[in-house]
């Protein structure tokens, strides 16, 4: 009977120690093996060294790699029987179900902007081999340039910059103080992309759509003075230039002013090519302050004239007059703009 007992007794508490270790072993946190989530991926090397990854068949892994600034990046995946699910430049997608078999290797190369970027790869082999070679530009994006948030641009500066798979858009601001004529410059180095010059109401001035094959291209715009923004949108991954530069308008000259008659003055001047007309200012004093007098006169007035010929009337006599002209182009019909004043001459009125 006591045998009995305690043997009822040695199987109880087994029992209660198990159920104990059972309760225990319930409440602890089950933790994933690296890799094996997009949170918690295994961080590869940044060169131009194949790294050799082993593997015990039928795994699949989430590998990652950071890219410290903007740059040119190529990916190159060799092995057999590798599946690679996806290719994330951090959330974006850059390929999705691409298989590498071993006279079939897998390469990616593209402008790339910094950031992370992560591989979910499934080997069902005993290794591949990774390589992620990168070259950087010496720039990057230091925020997040959208349209509210954009880069300050100086015109008559060169900006450089790249749009890819995590940084599809650079929004740039810049001023123009007054009216006038300007040169854009520009380049797609790798890749293409959407460029385009909008006012401040958003509404395009102007733009060229698929910039590409690493030629310099030119364009002339005028620009009336106000705030302008610059969209440049990735069509494929690009590293790009550009440089917006004020051209001017050409100036003229005075040649000989000259006054033989009551109360005139007579204005010969240069002829400059590609402009619309000329504008003549007289006054009394060398600031143009005093008494003003300006005159616009259309080019079409002298096309069959030898000789470009103002006159200025109703001049005060015996006066002193200060004269100087500028040459400009109009747009639109209705805006002109104007090339820098003349050297002034001064005329005494008869």
């Amino acid at each position: 009977m006591k045998k009995k007992i305690k043997l009822l007794s040695l199987m109880l508490s087994a029992i209660l120690t198990a159920t104990a270790f059972h309760a225990t072993d319930s409440s602890v946190e089950t933790v994933s093996a690296k890799g094996e989530n997009y949170l918690d991926p295994i961080m590869v090397n940044v060169g131009p060294t194949p790294q050799k990854i082993t593997s015990t068949g039928n795994e699949e892994n989430w590998y990652a790699f950071d890219i410290p600034e903007d740059g040119d990046l190529k990916i190159t995946i060799t092995g057999d029987q590798i599946h690679i699910r996806k290719f994330l430049a951090t959330s974006k997608s850059i390929l999705l179900d691409k298989y590498v078999y071993k006279n079939e290797p897998y390469v990616s190369h593209f402008t790339a902007t910094s950031g992370r970027y992560y591989l979910n790869i499934s080997c069902y082999s005993d290794s591949f081999n990774l390589t992620v070679d990168f070259k950087g530009y010496g720039f990057k994006d230091e925020f997040d340039d959208v349209y509210e948030n954009p880069k300050s641009y100086a015109p008559g500066t060169e900006a450089i910059g790249a749009v890819s798979y995590a940084d599809e858009y650079d929004w740039y601001k810049f001023e123009i103080p007054e009216n006038g004529k300007y040169k854009i410059s520009y380049i797609a180095n790798t890749g293409s992309y959407h460029f385009g010059i909008l006012d401040s109401d958003l509404r395009n001035v102007w733009s060229h759509d698929f910039v590409s094959d690493n030629e310099l291209k030119t364009s002339t715009i005028y620009f009336a003075a106000g705030t302008y923004y610059i969209k440049i949108e990735g069509r494929s991954c690009s590293k790009y230039k550009f440089n917006i530069s004020k051209l001017g308008i050409t100036p003229t000259s005075l040649k000989k002013v000259k006054s033989n008659k009551k109360g005139i003055a007579e204005i010969k001047f240069k002829r400059v090519e590609d402009v619309d007309g000329y504008q003549i200012r007289v006054a009394l004093d060398k600031k143009f302050t005093k008494k003003v007098k300006v005159r616009t006169f259309d080019v079409s007035r002298y096309y069959t004239s030898k000789s470009l010929v103002a006159v200025i009337k109703k001049l005060k006599r015996h006066k002193n007059y200060y004269v100087q002209i500028r040459s400009y182009e109009k747009y639109d019909n209705d805006t002109y703009y104007f090339s820098d004043w003349s050297k002034t001459k001064k005329v005494k009125i008869k």
